[in-house]
């Protein structure tokens, strides 16, 4: 029996259950791969028991023997991919081996960034990372509280706009500086965003991050979750970007003010009937109301480009005149025609954003653009020009397709009349030259064969 708990790391003088904790610590079922309890990582960091696996690696307690501390250690095993053989790491094939170097690769370069933003309160913080067991290690504060999903539980399901402001808009601005460093989170979700006892919401789980280069950004591995992940990573043929965790950070902002997950996104793509948090009865301004439905749009061309535009529309006041002007902005804002996000191009129409006439006072009337952030619609479709430059800026109207397909038929015929003519004139002076028995020429007694043919002579 061991002398530590793998818990709290008290002494238990061979005891159990732990006589501090009260944690079993002859549990050994469900660590499947993992390290075994008590091993000893980088001549400094105890191993205790397992407090999470996912995709591309398992979580652990430990405890840094120097500092006396808590930590967390994150080890770098992909799963399906490697296999444990001892206490090393195998990959299963040469070509999970390829997977696996490049994934480790890319697990390192992730904990240099975090490392490097260790400064932000907002981002759990990376103590140490190193290579052992022929695979990567990070080592990270403990953080002790709760997940946002498990905050959401515990408050009845959802909390009000102004106390998700609070908490998310700090994790908002962190993930801004992680953009800014070439990293995408990719997972961002109530379970990976962790509220401490003091009431500071930290990002976790970067495991599913990975770095914005032109050339990797359309062949990264799916990762996937339902309500949170948008349409760009169900498919490997859409660029991912900023505007992906700025959906995500959107859906999570929705479940906790409305309690409710939205749809996956294949699911919108066929039929969206997502409802704005003010049409379900939440209290919030206008604005942000706005900006939530548009942080979630199916489509990139009408998400926001970065995580500071979608900061700057939440926090923006309602104008005085502006009443019900949000929802009608969300409604006109939405691409209509073909949803099909599957085919090579998408095909879709813009709705026309006519001037709405709103009364300010007494017999005035303005005219307001249905979106106050003026010239937002003009900068989505610049930046869909940047992802899907074979739209050709983005709009197809197919009432100008047709005069155009009917020069070009018009074109077509005239050509080919001329083609016929000279084809005529060609053979008519051949046969112009050469004469019958009679001395007249074959052409013309041609003709007049045909004539008679088609017009009997009396």
């Amino acid at each position: 029996m061991s002398q530590t708990c793998y818990n709290c790391f008290s002494g238990t003088n061979g005891v159990n259950p732990c006589p501090v904790c009260g944690y079993d610590n002859s549990l050994v079922v469900g660590r499947g791969q993992a390290l075994p309890q008590g091993t000893i990582l980088h001549d400094g960091f105890f191993v205790g028991r397992v407090l999470g696996q996912g995709g591309f690696g398992i979580t652990y307690l430990g405890y840094e023997l120097h500092s006396k501390r808590r930590i967390a250690i994150k080890e770098y095993f992909p799963s399906g991919v490697v296999v444990r053989d001892g206490a090393k790491v195998q990959p299963t094939s040469a070509e999970n081996n390829a997977f696996f170097r490049r994934g480790l690769e890319l697990f390192n370069k992730e904990a240099q960034i975090l490392s490097r933003l260790s400064g932000q309160p907002n981002i759990v913080e990376v103590i140490s990372f190193f290579f052992e067991n022929n695979t990567g290690y990070f080592v990270m504060e403990f953080l002790e509280g709760n997940s946002l999903k498990d905050y959401l539980a515990i408050r009845g399901g959802r909390i009000s706009f102004q106390e998700a402001l609070k908490l998310l808009l700090p994790t908002m601005d962190a993930l801004e500086t992680v953009h800014h460093e070439g990293m995408l989170h990719r997972d961002i979700a109530p379970d990976n965003v962790f509220v401490t006892n003091d009431g500071v919401a930290k990002l976790i789980d970067f495991g599913a991050a990975r770095f914005r280069r032109e050339d990797e950004t359309k062949s990264i591995r799916t990762i996937v979750k339902p309500g949170y992940a948008p349409m760009e990573q169900y498919t490997s043929q859409t660029a991912q970007g900023p505007w992906s965790d700025v959906y995500a950070m959107g859906a999570t902002i929705y479940r906790a003010i409305t309690g409710i997950t939205p749809p996956d996104a294949p699911t919108r793509s066929m039929n969206d009937e997502l409802q704005s948090p003010a049409q379900l009865g939440c209290q919030l301004p206008n604005n942000a109301d706005y900006a939530i439905m548009r942080a979630l749009s199916p489509r990139i061309v009408f998400r926001f480009a970065s995580m500071a535009e979608f900061i700057n529309a939440l926090k923006k006041p309602d104008s005085a005149h502006e009443t019900e002007s949000a929802q009608t902005k969300i409604l006109n804002s939405r691409p209509t025609g073909d949803l099909s996000i599957f085919g090579g191009v998408e095909r879709y129409r813009l709705r026309p954003a006519d001037p709405a006439p709103v009364k300010i006072a007494p017999n005035q009337t303005v005219s307001l653009p249905l979106n106050s952030d003026s010239q937002w619609l003009g900068s989505m479709r610049v930046q869909y020009d940047q992802t899907a430059p074979e739209l050709n800026g983005g709009e197809i109207d197919s009432g100008a397709e047709e005069p155009k397909n009917n020069r070009e038929d018009l074109l077509f015929l005239v050509v080919l009349f001329f083609c016929a003519i000279l084809v005529f004139l060609i053979l008519f002076g051949i046969f112009y030259h050469q004469a019958d028995a009679a001395g007249r020429p074959l052409a013309l007694g041609g003709i007049r064969s045909i004539l008679t043919t088609l017009v009997p002579l009396a």
